[in-house]
């Protein structure tokens, strides 16, 4: 388990050095990935050329310091607790911003997009949780797109979207907030992560594939 301190602290070397803010650098990968690469394409193996493409990328952001995060670590690192369930929201949310590595594409017409994830925490009250206490609702935090965010997010933040954006590295970012936060400006603080994908282009769909989190900011 992550403590949340240290990740802070950790992250912020990514972007900080002694004399301040510092650029990012993409490191170039092995002669080796590059050889796995080009057998995997001279043998039409597109799927596992497409795997190994994302494992190659994460590589490259735990080169830079980025730290990997699972969504239930970002959940236990915000609220507390771990989740004793979760499910997809109702309404569809959209990216405003999402990046194609593979064509070296830029989104921003929200046309990509799929509903939030919700994690919740059920307990039960009363004196030895016996009956008639029923189970009942601790809290509720939502894993979604930046800009449905109620939480105003703070300039720093966004000037690290915006390095991370530079290198090309990074397919989308995510925020995991309380309920209140996505309802109302609350002093409720969100985890926001940068997310690499698999992006994997079929005939007809095109899905995300594998995704792996990196953690950006808790402000």
């Amino acid at each position: 388990m992550f403590d949340l301190k240290e990740v802070k602290e950790s992250t912020a070397q990514v972007f900080e050095d002694e004399m301040g803010c510092k650029e990012l650098v993409v490191p170039v990968p092995p002669q080796i990935w590059k050889d796995k690469l080009e057998a995997f394409e001279n043998n039409k193996l597109e799927s596992q050329r497409t795997s190994l493409i994302f494992d190659l990328r994460c590589w490259q952001a735990k080169e830079m310091g980025f730290i990997q995060i699972e969504s239930s670590e970002m959940v236990k690192m915000l609220m507390g607790e771990e989740h004793t369930d979760s499910f997809d929201a109702k309404d569809r949310q959209s990216y405003e911003w999402v990046y194609n590595h593979h064509k070296d594409e830029i989104h921003t017409d929200r046309t990509w997009g799929g509903r939030p994830t919700i994690f919740k925490r059920i307990a039960r009250e009363g004196f030895w949780h016996l009956p008639p206490f029923s189970k009942t609702k601790k809290w509720e935090c939502q894993f979604g797109k930046l800009d449905y965010l109620k939480r105003v997010i703070p300039y720093g933040v966004v000037l690290r979207i915006e390095e991370c954006k530079k290198t090309k590295l990074f397919n989308a970012f995510h925020v995991l907030a309380p309920m209140e936060a996505w309802e109302r400006k609350t002093d409720i603080d969100p985890i926001v992560v940068a997310s690499i994908w698999e992006w994997v282009e079929a005939e007809k769909t095109t899905t995300t594939g594998q995704t792996a989190h990196f953690f950006l900011a808790q402000w």
